[in-house]
């Protein structure tokens, strides 16, 4: 057996898993911040209140399927007793949708950037739309930071083409190594044998 090329075979399987690796978690990440556009941010305030609040006003189009999020900068909301709930509201006043989310018992996270999105709602606009959010704050834990509602739009799916690219090399090289290995450890069970 050739002790430097097994060794070598053993460096070469230990680099490769390391570049699958590091493909894999770049190509989740590059799908994960490509799954959405931002369209719409508002600044909002977390402080528990019993009286809605509003955004300022945008606008829609008919056939836009706007998602609404919770942009919060860390990870801190979850599981706490922190209720929120919203409507989008037109320029006569009329409720068009209604989005909700109880932090307590569950929510949707997509992390992207700084900061953490919280899925609160989807809505598919069937006319042309003027108006505002209108939203209220309910639990009994209040952060100490604001947030930001966030109007979202769903991309069309891109394949991560270089983080493909860099974990079919991780397999190219662990195949190089696994050779490698199992020909220096055949050949020493054949020398064995004689």
């Amino acid at each position: 057996m050739n002790k430097l090329k097994f060794i070598l075979g053993l460096c070469i399987i230990i680099f490769s898993g390391i570049i699958m690796i590091v493909g894999m978690v770049l190509g989740i990440v590059s799908v994960a911040k490509g799954l959405y556009k931002d369209v719409y941010a508002f600044p909002v305030s977390l402080s528990i209140s019993t009286e809605s609040s509003k955004t300022d006003s945008f606008t829609a189009k008919k056939g836009d399927e706007f998602s609404v999020w919770l942009k919060v900068p860390d990870r801190r909301i979850e599981n706490k007793d922190f209720k929120m709930s919203g409507f989008f509201v037109n320029q006569k006043a009329e409720v068009i949708s209604e989005f909700k989310e109880n932090f307590k018992f569950g929510y949707l996270r997509n992390s992207f950037g700084r900061g953490q999105y919280y899925k609160l709602g989807v809505y598919s606009f069937e006319r042309d739309f003027q108006g505002w959010i209108s939203y209220t704050i309910r639990g009994k834990w209040s952060p100490s930071y604001n947030g930001f509602l966030v109007i979202r739009r769903r991309k069309s799916f891109s394949f991560p083409v270089r983080e493909t690219g860099v974990f079919v090399a991780g397999i190219l090289l662990l195949i190089i190594g696994v050779g490698t290995v199992g020909k220096n450890s055949l050949a020493e069970n054949g020398h064995k044998t004689d």
